[in-house]
């Protein structure tokens, strides 16, 4: 049977000892209290695991276009539901970008304690980039700017290329024993900052279909969600102090076993090295 997400918001009320399951997150199809709770912490929650990791399951490449200082963001919607970096136009005529995702019904304002909006300063935030991006919208972790060579390729240029014949690029930094130049870029406040034009963004994503998530990644969503219900429950928070651990524990066997499911190129040692015999 395919795994649903309210699959994995009950093995989280399992880990605080509620046996009162669910049968969906869609609070018009579930209207109990469990469900209520599930489906305002889940995505965040989820959202949380996604954004730790460079995961290869949820991971894509968008070609990032200009900002634009005429653009005009949607008015915010109480009844809309936000993903992390969402652009909109407040109630005070000023814009916001969403810090988390599954932000519905929190009214942006200019309180910079508030967890769910901060304000959108846009390209005024960080002057002396040559470009300024928008993020996609199901964006959640930036991994690295495509440089056009794919990570522990050895087809680019060496440290010793570079330091002898001045091979790099504009943006770039000089490649280091085979690995792929690495373009600086800074990611704040709803934008991307960077010197490379066109660029092209390899970035973790809000991915809802959890029938691609790896066991160990679904393990470590629940005990997360877990972490979060037990805190909404005045009767179980102290469950929550271990549960932030397991969370943690879980979430680092889910990344070991995704570093251990790829091979890099192998890279030699640098010329300088190996004539020290």
């Amino acid at each position: 049977m395919a795994l649903n997400d309210f699959d994995i918001a009950n093995r989280a009320l399992g880990r605080i000892g509620n046996r009162e399951f669910i049968t969906s997150l869609d609070t018009t199809v579930d209207g109990s209290e469990n469900a209520e709770l599930c489906s305002k912490y889940y995505a965040p929650a989820r959202d949380r695991i996604l954004s730790r990791a460079p995961w290869r399951f949820a991971s894509r490449m968008a070609a990032l276009l200009e900002w634009d200082a005429g653009v005009t963001y949607p008015d915010w919607a109480s009844g809309t539901t936000y993903v992390k970096n969402a652009q909109v136009t407040g109630p005070d005529g000023n814009v916001y970008y969403s810090r988390q995702g599954g932000n519905v019904g929190h009214t942006p304002s200019g309180d910079m304690d508030d967890v769910w909006w901060a304000p959108g300063a846009g390209a005024q935030i960080i002057p002396g980039w040559q470009y300024t991006y928008g993020l996609p919208d199901d964006y959640l972790q930036a991994q690295y700017v495509f440089s056009g060579a794919r990570p522990g390729a050895m087809a680019v240029p060496t440290i010793d290329a570079a330091l002898l014949f001045g091979v790099t690029s504009v943006g770039m930094l000089p490649a280091i024993n085979g690995a792929p130049p690495q373009v600086p870029f800074v990611v704040q406040a709803g934008y991307l900052f960077t010197d490379l034009p066109n660029a092209k963004l390899i970035y973790t994503y809000a991915a809802e279909d959890v029938t691609t998530f790896p066991a160990l990644v679904v393990d470590a969503i629940a005990t997360e969600l877990a972490v979060d219900l037990a805190l909404a429950d005045a009767t179980k928070a102290k469950l929550a102090v271990g549960l932030r651990s397991e969370a943690q524990a879980a979430l680092d066997r889910a990344a070991a076993a995704e570093a251990n499911s790829e091979q890099p190129d192998f890279r030699p040692d640098s010329s300088f090295v190996a004539v020290r015999g």
